[in-house]
């Protein structure tokens, strides 16, 4: 990635490398951007798929995560673009709080503290109130750096469109989810089962390590740490 990009971040290499692994869909975008996967229908169904896989908060980060994988290939998003900066901003916010939340969780599995105290900081957010905010400016901004480049059909404005029309529609999703008051700490598709996930019967592991919320990717043979 550009190294002004990561110097603007607030969060080392080794913790980028590991939020994007983590993930998964930023480093499918890496991927089709350096030629190793195809960007086809299947690809893009894939791509929806694990957005929808998502909870909301970690979906904003993973957004985030590729619009600055896009934005180290080429000049589709400028460095100095209000797009990378937004996708920065929330990288090191959202990241930074997401890798934090993650040592917690981890270090209270060697301990004997009661389960409501790992409860509480799974059930923390690491966005604060600005979620749909975040997910709307976001999509708002891919919007507008494909201004002008609506034939464009390489695959890094592919991906950028593809991004953005997923990111408006968790949006109104997230908006709609929210108004009735729904659990926004579920996935798309758990909300779209009427699933209620109950935390206090889920196994002590973290966020992020559960093969269960990983969508495989066309061609990609995945490791689940």
């Amino acid at each position: 990635m550009n190294s002004q990009s990561i110097e603007n971040l607030a969060i080392s290499k080794a913790e980028l490398a590991q939020l994007e692994s983590q993930f998964v869909l930023p480093v499918v975008v890496k991927d089709i951007l350096a030629g190793r996967e195809v960007l086809d229908e299947e690809a893009e169904f894939a791509i929806a798929d694990m957005l929808s896989e998502l909870d909301s908060e970690t979906k904003v980060l993973s957004v985030a995560l590729c619009v600055l994988q896009i934005e180290q290939q080429n000049d589709v998003v400028d460095l100095c673009s209000p797009l990378s900066v937004a996708a920065a901003k929330i990288v090191s916010e959202y990241g930074a709080a997401y890798i934090n939340k993650q040592y917690q969780l981890q270090e209270l599995m060697f301990t004997d503290a009661p389960n409501e105290l790992y409860q509480e900081i799974l059930n923390s957010s690491i966005s604060g109130d600005f979620l749909a905010e975040d997910l709307e400016t976001l999509a708002d901004l891919m919007d507008v750096a494909m201004i002008g480049r609506e034939d464009d059909f390489s695959e890094d404005a592919t991906l950028l469109s593809l991004l953005g029309d997923q990111a408006h529609l968790h949006k109104d999703e997230l908006e709609s989810a929210m108004a009735e008051g729904q659990n926004i700490s579920l996935s798309y598709n758990d909300r779209a089962l009427g699933l209620e996930r109950d935390r206090s019967a889920q196994p002590t592991q973290p966020d992020g390590y559960e093969a269960d919320n990983v969508v495989a990717f066309p061609g990609m043979a995945l490791k689940i740490a």
